[in-house]
């Protein structure tokens, strides 16, 4: 888990007990995901996508330039989509390297939810919901008229739910 002065905590399951601390170097306010190939990844407040190995060790830092608030989501490939204050959802490779950027016209604060088939979904304080594919191609974007920083989830018959700073919860096919 993330900490508000920039630690970053592997905590034991069966006491509580802190295994380790990783330094990331500012505040973290998303959670913490897992790449397949065991790489912890976090973001954070100076605009930093950082890779730690199992053990805490910094494997790759990826300096994205504006605050990371959301929790990175992993494609199944290993691809890395995480949202910026900026405006810009990125896409970065199992090394820290850019594969592509999609920018939007407001802060993106929502953590992507990806389906089966590898097409991302994101909200942004533009007002939209976006669609963009592997590729990072915008397939749709949709309005919801106010700030969308909730994060997409899906239901069972694949309807894409969101919520947003009207108070509104959204079913889109």
């Amino acid at each position: 888990m993330g900490t508000p002065d920039g630690q970053v905590l592997a905590v034991r399951t069966d006491n509580g007990g802190v295994l380790w601390r990783a330094n990331v170097g500012a505040n973290v306010d998303g959670g913490v995901a897992v790449s397949p190939r065991g790489d912890i990844l976090v973001g954070t407040d100076a605009g930093d996508l950082v890779a730690l190995a199992p053990d805490g060790a910094e494997r790759w830092r990826a300096a994205l330039g504006s605050n990371l608030r959301g929790t990175p989501a992993v494609a199944a490939d290993g691809t890395i989509i995480v949202g910026a204050y900026d405006g810009n959802v990125h896409a970065i490779g199992t090394d820290g390297t850019p594969k592509w950027v999609v920018a939007t016209s407001g802060r993106v604060r929502s953590s992507a939810r990806i389906d089966k088939n590898g097409n991302i979904y994101i909200g942004s304080q533009d007002d939209f919901v976006y669609s963009i594919s592997p590729r990072g191609e915008v397939r749709w974007r949709f309005n919801i008229g106010r700030d969308v920083d909730s994060t997409p989830s899906f239901g069972a018959d694949g309807t894409l739910y969101i919520g947003a700073d009207d108070g509104g919860l959204y079913a889109l096919r």
